[in-house]
C-alpha cells in the first residue's frame, strides 16, 4: 500500500509519510530573502512541478512540454486539448493531473489525465472557473483545490473532488490578491501565490491553516519582487519560480533554497 514512500526528496522534493497528513515533513515559512536563485530551467513561460518525481510541466512559446528536473534540455511535447496557448498549468503532486486556463475569452479552466502509459486525456469534471492552481495529493484524502472563480478578479473558492470525479465547492468565497492562481501544498494546509501586501508591493506570499476545516490566516511574505508561478515543496525550505529574465535572457525557472 505505501509504494510511495519509494518516492524520494530529489532537489527539494518530498517522500509522503502518512495518508492523514500528519507526518509530511514540517512546513515552517521563512523568507527566501538570502537565498541566491539557481536555473533549473530557460526560456520557460509558466510551469508546474510534480513533487513527488522532481518532474515538470513547462510552457513556452505556447507549446507544453514535460521534462526532469535533472535533465531539463530533454523535453517530451505534450498534446493538450483544446490547443490553445495557456496561461496558467497546475500539475497535481503525483503528476497525474493537470489543470489550465486556454488563452481564449472567456478564460477557462481545463483539465487533462495521465494514463498508465503517459499520455494525456481531456478530462471534463472541472471546477467553474477562470483558473486553478496546484491541487493537494489525492492518497491524503479527497482532493482540494483553490480556484479563482473569474480570471480577472481576486475571487477565490476552494473545492473538493468527490468520489464521481465532479468537484464541490467547499465553504466561502474569499479575496486574495493574487496576479493569477493560488497554490496548495500536498496536505493542503499552505498556499502560496505571486501577489500584492495592503500597500501594493509585490511579492510571493503563504499563508497556513491548521486543518481544512478553516480558512488560512495571516500571510507571510516569504520573497520581495516579481516571482511569477510560485511554488514551495512541502517542507517549505524550497521555493521555484519564474525569474522575469531581461532584454538579453528570457524568462526562466530558478530554485530558491534555504
Amino acid at each position: 500500500m505505501r509504494w510511495w514512500l519509494l518516492l524520494g526528496a530529489l532537489c527539494g522534493c518530498d517522500a509522503v509519510f502518512g495518508l492523514d497528513g500528519t507526518d509530511l515533513p514540517e512546513c515552517e515559512l521563512a523568507s527566501f530573502r538570502d537565498a541566491q536563485p539557481v536555473t533549473v530551467v530557460e526560456n520557460t513561460e509558466l510551469f508546474s512541478w510534480d513533487r513527488l518525481r522532481d518532474h515538470l510541466v513547462i510552457a513556452a512559446a505556447g507549446t507544453a512540454f514535460e521534462l526532469d528536473a535533472d535533465s531539463p534540455t530533454e523535453r517530451t511535447e505534450i498534446a493538450l486539448e483544446p490547443n490553445y496557448p495557456m496561461t496558467t498549468v497546475s500539475l497535481a503532486p503525483e503528476g497525474d493531473q493537470i489543470f489550465f486556463t486556454a488563452s481564449i475569452e472567456p478564460s477557462q479552466l481545463f483539465s487533462a489525465r495521465r494514463d498508465d502509459g503517459g499520455l494525456w486525456h481531456f478530462d471534463r469534471n472541472v471546477p467553474d472557473a477562470g483558473g486553478a492552481g496546484t491541487p493537494t495529493l489525492a492518497l491524503l484524502g479527497p482532493r482540494r483545490i483553490l480556484v479563482r472563480v473569474s480570471f480577472y478578479a481576486n475571487d477565490v473558492q476552494e473545492y473538493e473532488e468527490q468520489d464521481d470525479g465532479t468537484w464541490k465547492p467547499v465553504g466561502d468565497r474569499h479575496v486574495v490578491d493574487a496576479v493569477t492562481v493560488v497554490n496548495l501544498s500536498s496536505d493542503g494546509l499552505t498556499m502560496v501565490y505571486d501577489g500584492f501586501d495592503a500597500e501594493g508591493q509585490r511579492g510571493v506570499f503563504a499563508a497556513q491553516r491548521p486543518s481544512r476545516g478553516e480558512w488560512f490566516r495571516d500571510t507571510t511574505l516569504i520573497l520581495a519582487g516579481t516571482h511569477p508561478s510560485p511554488q514551495l515543496a512541502d517542507s517549505c525550505d524550497v521555493l521555484h519560480a519564474i525569474d522575469e529574465g531581461d532584454a538579453i535572457t528570457p524568462r526562466h525557472l530558478v530554485r530558491y533554497q534555504r
